[in-house]
């Protein structure tokens, strides 16, 4: 579009005699600067803001003024040819050097001899340095290659060696170097040698470490033992890995073999940590490890409570304390029989191989006599628990237990009942209660032990009383009855203020419900369920009333129509027919009668049609009526006073605009010409146009 709007141009005028405040105006004059100019605010001046200005290239007697000084501030030049460069007022000697003057100081020339050496500073020097006079040097030297002395940079492994005042310093082996043996050495670190080393005197040393050590002719001492007809005198010895001795004590960490007495306390170093012998090497009379004493292939312990226990068990052929049925109390086991009691027989527990029983428990009291167990854990896991199990024995599924939750259960593994419970199961069979004569009733009780605690028996006969202790028919409920699932009634029943809060199914042909109200407190109602169990959509379902004026039976209704609808597009009809539609499984177009409208599925083009040529919909009062819709379609455009445009079709980059009170008329883009054009005001009417500032 720039290149449409125009400012004043002249190609031969060089500047434009006057402008507006802010106006444009370009010069082109030949030879002329190509100026752009701008009108001041004050308007008369015309102002200079861009384009080509002189000087251009310097000439001769020319210069570029930035500051009162008469120089330039600062030049940045990609390339720069000097002939002459002049410093503080001259141009220095052949030779000389640039040096800064430092900060507000002009620079200067000056001779390279000027030039100073920080010694304090840190150099590297990476290529070969000769010096010709002493260099000392204070600090740490790191050498990257060789260093070179009397001509010769050594060997591998060599070391430098002073020549002594007036000689050179020399390369040489470490072998050459030699050791004053008649020297006393002292070490204050440890000192490590690859070879033998021969001691002619004392040798005074906290810890020695070597693999051999041989003391003249008759002590040895290497990691095999210590060898010696003499005495040893060190403040502390190793031998290896496996021995150390120092003043304080004696450390073997192996096997130490002894061919002679020990003739002190033999004492472990530590408490409850080493043995006595082991399991293939033991002492020839007894075995100790820990709190056990290894007799043979017996063991004799104490456990955490200082009981002794036999780890493979006590054999006694009989054992007997007191006397048992006598004149005490007494404990009897033998191979044949064991048992305890007293001597008036009030408790008796045995076992006897010649009877049929084996456990039997007996007593002699006016009172109940009872086999007690208990639990005292409190936790949350524990129980008392009396189990039979059939043949498979303990440990198998088919068992029946009798129980008793502790004081704190809190399994969640069984939450059929809590603390101090009490329970019967089995574990993986049946379990039979009842009667064996044919006389017995079968009792459940609650809340006490009285005839009054009855809540429910089965008698002899099978009829079950539920707060009935005579009960004359199969079940008999005396009191208030809930049925909180479904309840399938085949006879005649009579049922009076009937209260169902589940399911309620009546089959048959037809229900009436003979009532002045009928309430409903769902909110949704399915007619029609057994069409959802067919694997065809072949049925109508719908609701309709009966009308009957003049004589004539009419019935009108809402109506699903299978034949129309999908299961994800159904289709539904208002109807009103003379034909009762109940009559068969479908609602024809012979029983639908005169059609009042139609309820169309979203996926079928539409939501609502009806049957007639105009349809009007009018709100009452104040309410509006609102179309809600991803399109809307008519065949005549909506007119400008009904809210629409009155315009049908439109071509692209069209604008509309207000062309009466009533009517919005279209402002089209006038071909390809517009490019860059402009939207004006041409006749107090929207128009496209190109900007020309003219001519000077």
């Amino acid at each position: 579009m720039a290149n449409q709007i125009q400012i004043k141009r002249s190609p031969s005028t060089g500047t434009p005699a006057s402008l507006n405040p802010g106006e444009l105006a370009y010069s082109n004059a030949v030879g002329g600067s190509g100026v752009l100019f701008i009108g001041s605010t004050d308007g008369g001046t015309v102002v200079p803001i861009g384009g080509v200005r002189n000087p251009g290239v310097l000439t001769a007697n020319q210069a570029l003024v930035a500051n009162s000084s008469s120089g330039i501030n600062r030049v940045y030049a990609a390339n720069v040819d000097l002939s002459f460069l002049g410093a503080n007022g001259n141009q220095g000697t052949a030779g000389y050097i640039l040096y800064s003057g430092g900060t507000g100081s002009n620079a200067y020339w000056g001779s390279a001899g000027g030039l100073t050496t920080n010694v304090n500073a840190q150099y590297a020097w990476t290529n070969t340095q000769s010096f010709s006079n002493t260099i000392t040097f204070n600090g740490q030297i790191d050498v990257a290659n060789a260093i070179q002395a009397n001509g010769s940079v050594g060997s591998a492994g060599y070391v430098l060696i002073s020549g002594g005042a007036g000689a050179n310093a020399y390369w040489a082996a470490p072998g050459t170097l030699s050791i004053n043996t008649a020297s006393q050495f002292t070490w204050t670190n440890t000192q490590t040698f690859t070879n033998t080393i021969t001691f002619n005197s004392a040798i005074l040393a906290n810890t020695i470490n070597a693999t051999s050590i041989t003391l003249g002719s008759a002590d040895v001492v290497n990691a095999t033992g210590i060898y010696t007809t003499g005495t040893v005198n060190a403040a502390s010895l190793t031998v290896g890995t496996a021995v150390v001795i120092n003043s304080t004590t004696s450390t073997f960490t192996s096997n130490v073999a002894f061919n002679d007495y020990v003739t002190t306390n033999f004492i472990p170093s530590s408490n409850n940590t080493y043995t006595l012998g082991n399991t293939t090497n033991r002492w020839e009379a007894l075995y100790v490890s820990g709190s056990t004493i290894y007799l043979g292939s017996a063991n004799l312990a104490s456990d955490s409570n200082g009981n002794v226990t036999f780890a493979n068990g006590v054999i006694v052929n009989s054992f007997s304390i007191g006397t048992y049925g006598g004149t005490g109390n007494g404990i009897v086991a033998n191979t044949s029989f064991f048992g305890w009691g007293n001597s008036t027989a009030n408790v008796s527990i045995a076992w006897d191989s010649t009877g049929q029983d084996l456990l039997s428990i007996a007593g002699n009291v006016n009172n109940y006599i009872e086999g007690v167990i208990w639990n005292a854990n409190t936790q949350s896991s524990a129980s008392a628990d009396f189990s039979i199990n059939d043949s498979l024995g303990p440990y198998s599924n088919n068992y029946i237990d009798i129980g008793i939750n502790g004081t704190g259960w809190a399994n969640s593994q069984w939450t059929i009942n809590g603390p101090s419970d009490a329970y019967v199961y089995t574990g993986n069979t049946n379990l039979s209660i009842g009667t064996g004569g044919n006389q017995g009733n079968l009792v459940f009780f609650t809340a006490g032990t009285l005839a009054a605690n009855e809540r429910m028996r089965i008698t002899a006969g099978g009829n079950v009383g539920i707060n009935n202790t005579a009960p004359t028919n199969m079940l008999s409920v005396n009191g208030t009855t809930y049925l909180g699932g479904a309840l399938t009634v085949t006879g005649t029943s009579s049922l009076q203020n009937v209260n169902v809060s589940g399911n309620l199914v009546v089959s048959g042909t037809v229900v009436t419900v003979n009532t002045a109200t009928l309430q409903v407190n769902d909110n949704v109602i399915e007619i029609g369920f057994n069409n959802g169990v067919l694997s065809t959509d072949a049925i109508d379902a719908g609701i309709y009333t009966p009308s009957n004026t003049s004589g004539t039976l009419q019935y009108s209704g809402l109506a699903r129509i299978a034949a129309s609808s999908t299961n994800g597009n159904p289709w539904y009809k208002i109807f009103s027919t003379t034909t009762n539609p109940n009559s068969g499984l479908t609602i024809t177009s012979s029983t639908t009668g005169a059609l009042q409208a139609y309820l169309y599925p979203n996926g079928l083009g539409g939501g609502f049609v009806a049957n007639a040529s105009n349809v009007q919909i009018t709100a009452n009062g104040t309410f509006g009526v609102n179309f809600v819709a991803n399109s809307l379609s008519l065949t005549t455009a909506l007119g400008t006073t009904s809210g629409g445009t009155g315009q049908s079709s439109y071509t692209t980059g069209d604008l509309l605009y207000a062309s009466s009170t009533s009517a919005l008329s279209k402002l089209s883009v006038p071909g390809s010409a517009a490019n860059g054009q402009v939207l004006q005001i041409v006749n107090n009417l929207p128009a496209y146009g190109t900007l020309d500032g003219g001519t000077f």
